[in-house]
């Protein structure tokens, strides 16, 4: 499948910058190893584009234009709409945390909690990403997944198992 890495470097970015609020280039060079001068092109590239601003402190940010991006997202049909009176229903009835979620290529992303911020309890809100191995949602989802979706997602989650794999 060919692909445009710059895009997806650009993406990458884009996506750092929106999970950590402000960064520095130092920040980000470290955490992608992209060469500073790269980061700083791609930066005013995004800029540019509307989609990322640089504060007076020299740090980056998303701008108010990446909500754009979201705009055609469907929530995979109406899973929401017709999930929520029955979750509204388990959770006054149990009392419990629980938290709606689907699987987006390699994380488990909420699209729907019953958490209320607090210094007790795990502040996830709609459209947290979460990690797919070493969370509960993210396993439970793999335990009741098909087999043939359940290894396609280990694939990608794990390449190196399956690189490992092969020489051996």
């Amino acid at each position: 499948m060919a692909h445009i890495t710059s895009l997806q470097r650009g993406l990458e970015i884009l996506r750092l910058l929106n999970d950590r609020g402000v960064s520095q280039i130092k920040h980000l060079h470290q955490l992608t190893g992209l060469p500073k001068p790269t980061l700083v092109r791609m930066l005013d590239t995004l800029i540019d584009a509307g989609y990322a601003i640089r504060g007076d402190t020299g740090g980056y940010r998303v701008s108010a234009k990446v909500l754009a991006l979201a705009n055609g997202f469907d929530a995979e049909g109406n899973l929401l709409n017709i999930a929520k009176p029955v979750l509204d229903v388990f959770r006054e009835e149990h009392i419990w945390p629980s938290d709606l979620a689907i699987f987006d290529r390699d994380a488990m992303v909420i699209m729907d909690t019953g958490r209320h911020p607090g210094t007790l309890s795990l502040n996830r809100t709609p459209g947290s990403r979460l990690p797919v191995l070493n969370t509960a949602l993210g396993r439970a989802y793999l335990a009741f997944a098909p087999d043939e979706v359940c290894q396609r997602a280990l694939e990608r989650l794990c390449p190196d198992a399956k690189q490992a794999e092969k020489t051996n």
